[in-house]
């Protein structure tokens, strides 16, 4: 019965990955190259340490911009109704940030709101030589462009997530694929799909998805979870190629 569970599983892949495979513009790979394509996957050391530092680097900033937006929280929170909350968690999720809330974030976009006028009149007096009345002009335009441009980075910041996610689901079929070949359970390939796999966005959502099952989430509830956070229709089709077929 285990075996048929495989291979009904391995054929529903097969089916998703080669339209990956279009859909990416990748070329075909045959059989005898599995060796060659297992070591591709290796995760070097220099390629985690280099992440770990840039990922310290990014989360003092992260840390001192909340604690300086903490400040506007209660206007934040007057700023947020019910469903624009929601909607902000939801594109805040989309965008990999589980850790940020909606009031914080507004709370920064307050701060932004307040910190690009102020850049701004001090560049205007020191480099750029406005007057008092280009100055006056100018700074409600800052005002507007610092509130809404952390928004316009988010947006931007969910398309790139999912753009990245996508051109990385090849590459993750092709070894899902491999290892259900190889005889082992959908739950050990996708800890060796993680194992193998370099950094990047889809091996965290899946080393997330394989937390949960851990703690005792239903693999089906946290891969439809994984589904829904990352909002990528190639995505979808591939979760239900591994859940309805096994």
């Amino acid at each position: 019965m285990g075996n048929i569970v495989n291979i009904l599983i391995i054929a529903g892949l097969v089916i998703v990955s080669i339209t990956m495979f279009i859909l990416a513009f990748a070329k075909p790979k045959q059989q005898e190259e599995i060796t060659t394509r297992l070591e591709k996957f290796k995760v070097t050391h220099d390629v985690e340490i280099s992440k770990r530092d840039v990922d310290k680097r990014n989360q003092r900033l992260r840390q001192e911009v909340e604690r300086l937006s903490k400040n506007f929280n209660p206007v934040a929170d007057r700023l947020l109704n019910e469903h624009s909350r929601s909607d902000l968690k939801e594109k805040l999720i989309k965008a990999g940030k589980y850790d940020t809330d909606p009031t914080t974030f507004v709370a920064q976009r307050v701060l932004s709101a307040i910190a690009f006028p102020i850049i701004f009149i001090l560049l205007a007096f020191t480099v750029l030589d406005f007057d008092a009345g280009q100055i006056f002009m100018f700074s409600p335009v800052t005002v507007i462009a610092g509130y809404y441009l952390p928004m316009a980075r988010l947006n931007r910041q969910v398309e790139e997530r999912q753009n990245r996610i996508f051109k990385s689901l090849p590459t993750f079929l092709d070894l899902l694929t491999i290892c259900l070949e190889a005889g082992m359970g959908i739950n050990e390939a996708l800890n060796k799909v993680v194992e193998k796999s370099i950094a990047g966005d889809l091996k965290d959502e899946v080393q997330k998805t394989l937390t949960e099952v851990q703690i005792g989430k239903p693999r089906l509830t946290a891969m439809r979870d994984m589904a829904k956070r990352v909002d990528l229709t190639e995505l979808s089709s591939v979760i239900i190629a591994i859940v309805f077929i096994q």
